[in-house]
């Protein structure tokens, strides 16, 4: 804490600059306080303080230590260049320049090194201490002119270092002596100069602030591993924390914010004993040592009897200070009434002719800014019309002037798609297989619940068939008719996929017919085992499917004649184009078609083979199934008929005289007979 109460920099500063060095020089911890009392010493005796030597020395010390340089000799360099004004960064990086220069010559400092006689090595070889060398380069200085000393500065030192070179070689024997002296005799300057600093209240101060620094660092090493561990534990229930809310959201940061809590609650339960002994221990070390204090009565009924006394002693004088603050004011404001009323009266009148005065002056320019407004948005209106008319003919003319552009990205976007489509089959298909085996491993289970579930869903469908035919019908019409309305453009971009389409549906195909075969069968199995309750479910809404079926098409059916005359029209239309088109291709079709076969035929013979084995060997299960069906078949169809039988002649009934009426409408025929209505009662007199 010397250097620290020696220099008035704080604890961490002055321990930072200690260690720092002490490592750059090769000393041990062992010289902390000779290096403190170096520092003592040279900050004392030039003009330079500990934090501004430290600077100095986180630039040079480094290089010193390695050239062998003592920390005293490289002080009093520093102390030297301080006396000159040349301190902190700009002394260290002087003085490193000039060792650097000097260790490895450039040509310059060597030309200046022989002019002046220095060495930096002795006749032995070995380095010479930093205090020699700068005494052979002071001796060397002493008989050049001034001008010489700063030519031969800048060729050691060079332009940079120039400065603090000739501080140090221009500096009076007495003061080099003295300095260096102080330096190398600084054993107990720290101490002494700390001694002579900290008597006074800033030197107490200084102390009390080490002593809590220090308390502070060792506090800090004793409980660094607890806390750390403590530290790590923490962050485990945040990261438990996060990754619940990336897991479940909300719901799971919530979850895991009970299990945190817990486990923060089982801590604090843990260490419950430890903390309440403790404070324990306080309590009794705190009572203990008021228990031991000497004078700790005596002290409290003196501080007791000081305050009564000194509190009663002033209540008399408190009390006529008020007393006599509350008249003077009275008399103050007694006195001065007349001349406050006087200022207010003034004041006001002096606003209010101010008011008077400028109200014309404040309506006219009320009126010229309200006029200015009009006129400027009057003025501005034709030319913000005209702009607008400008920026609509812009905005069409390039519209116009586009859309081609615009057709055309719409066109490449269809091709692409296509494109893309025809491309993408391939893994399609591959998809379509995966999806078909994973399904067909999944029926056994998925049949056995959807027959449980099938009666009911097939009324649903059924009744949602029943009540929405006409509306599907009519749907139906308009995408048949939309349809339509595109197909010259499909059937041309398919023609021009169709080869590359139908090479990959027969690849496919050829590959996967065992799987497709295998699939299907099983299909057929699950299919035939729920027919009976789909024929039972089927039979009993026939009637109504039939009704709303009869009803949708006989809505429906100009909009379908009106459909097929424009599908005939457009095919009669499109037959000269698709005959050139099929008869300029004929040649690549036939090719095609020709070398396809012939390298597909063993493949479908090996197929055919395959398909054919494993219908033989499904055909006992498929009859025994259709066998056990069958009489479930019968059954259900011959109950369906008889629940419907009804509904269906009510239904054809209700059809019958539907057409029937259609068709006296069409031929305007009455029931009676409008002629022999005319007639009166001519028809029943015939009939007498």
């Amino acid at each position: 804490m010397n250097p620290a109460a020696a220099s008035g920099e704080d604890l961490a500063t002055t321990s930072d600059i200690v260690t720092d060095a002490l490592t750059a020089f090769g000393m041990s911890t062992s010289d902390s306080t000779h290096f403190a009392d170096i520092l003592a010493a040279a900050s004392s005796n030039a003009n330079t303080n500990v934090g501004l030597m430290g600077e100095t020395f986180k630039y040079v010390a480094p290089l010193a230590g390695s050239l062998g340089y003592s920390a005293e000799d490289t002080a009093t360099a520093i102390g030297l260049m301080a006396n000159a004004g040349i301190k902190g960064s700009q002394a260290g990086t002087s003085l490193r320049s000039i060792m650097t220069r000097l260790a490895k010559p450039t040509k310059e400092s060597q030309a200046a090194m022989d002019a002046l006689g220095l060495s930096i090595m002795d006749s032995s070889g070995k380095m010479k201490p930093l205090s020699e060398i700068v005494g052979d380069m002071r001796e060397g200085f002493s008989g050049l002119t001034e001008d010489e000393k700063a030519s031969y500065a800048a060729m050691l030192g060079g332009q940079e270092a120039m400065s603090g070179l000739l501080a140090i070689v221009n500096a009076s024997d007495k003061d080099f002596e003295k300095l260096s002296g102080a330096i190398n005799d600084c054993n107990g300057s720290a101490a002494e100069m700390a001694e002579i600093m900290q008597d006074n209240l800033q030197g107490q101060i200084t102390i009390l602030q080490s002593g809590l620094e220090g308390l502070g660092v060792s506090l800090y090493e004793t409980m660094q591993d607890t806390a750390k561990d403590v530290v790590k534990e923490a962050q485990g229930m945040v990261q438990q924390l996060q990754d619940a809310f990336n897991e479940g959201g909300f719901q799971g940061l919530v979850g895991a914010f009970g299990n945190v809590l817990a486990q923060i609650v089982q801590r604090i339960a843990e260490a419950a004993p430890t903390v309440i002994e403790a404070a324990v221990s306080l309590v009794m070390s705190f009572c203990d040592g008021l228990k031991s204090a000497p004078g700790i009565g005596e002290s409290g009924a003196s501080l007791i009897t000081s305050l009564v006394t000194g509190l009663m002693s002033c209540v008399g004088e408190i009390w006529t200070t008020a007393i006599v603050l509350i008249g003077k004011l009275a008399e103050g404001v007694a006195a001065g009434a007349p001349q406050m009323v006087q200022a207010i009266s003034t004041t006001i009148t002096d606003i209010i002719e101010c008011i008077v005065d400028w109200m014309p002056d404040i309506l006219q320019a009320g009126v010229d800014i309200l006029l200015a407004l009009v006129e400027g948005i009057a003025s501005t209106i034709p030319t913000l019309i005209t702009q607008a008319v400008t920026l609509l003919t812009d905005f069409c003319n390039t519209l116009v002037q586009n859309i081609p552009a615009i057709v055309d990205a719409g066109l490449q976007l269809v091709q692409g798609l296509i494109q893309g489509l025809v491309d993408g089959v391939p893994l399609l298909l591959e998809s379509a297989i995966t999806l078909f085996m994973s399904i067909l491993e999944a029926l056994p289970v998925v049949i056995d619940q959807l027959l449980g579930a099938l009666p009911e869903l097939i009324t649903t469908i059924c009744n949602f068939l029943a009540e929405n035919i006409p509306l599907i019908v009519d749907g139906a019409i308009q995408l048949f008719m939309a349809i339509l309305d595109a197909l010259p453009v499909i059937i041309e971009k398919l023609l021009q996929a169709l080869p590359d389409l139908i090479t990959t549906i027969i690849d496919f195909f050829t590959q996967n017919i065992p799987l497709i075969v295998d699939g299907a069968i099983q299909l057929l199995m699950g299919i035939i085992d729920a027919i009976p309750t789909i024929i039972q479910a089927i039979v009993d809404n026939l009637p109504q499917i039939i009704t709303a079926l009869v009803n949708g098409l006989v809505g429906a059916l100009p909009l379908l004649l009106e459909a097929a005359i424009t599908l005939l029209m457009a095919i009669i239309e499109a037959i000269p184009d698709i005959v050139v088109a099929i008869a300029e291709n004929l040649p690549q079709i036939i090719t095609a078609i020709a070398t396809g076969l012939a390298q597909a035929i063993p493949q479908i013979f090996t197929a055919a083979k395959d398909l054919l084995w494993q219908i033989i060997e499904a055909v006992p299960e498929i009859v025994v199934g259709i066998a056990g069906a069958v009489l479930d078949i019968i059954a259900g169809i011959v109950n369906g008929l008889i629940g419907g039988i009804s509904a269906v002649w009510d239904a054809a009934c209700e059809l019958g005289s539907g057409i029937l009426d259609g068709i006296k409408s069409f031929f305007g025929i009455n029931s009676p007979s409008t002629v022999m209505a005319e007639q009166g009662d001519y028809p029943r007199t015939f009939a007498v």
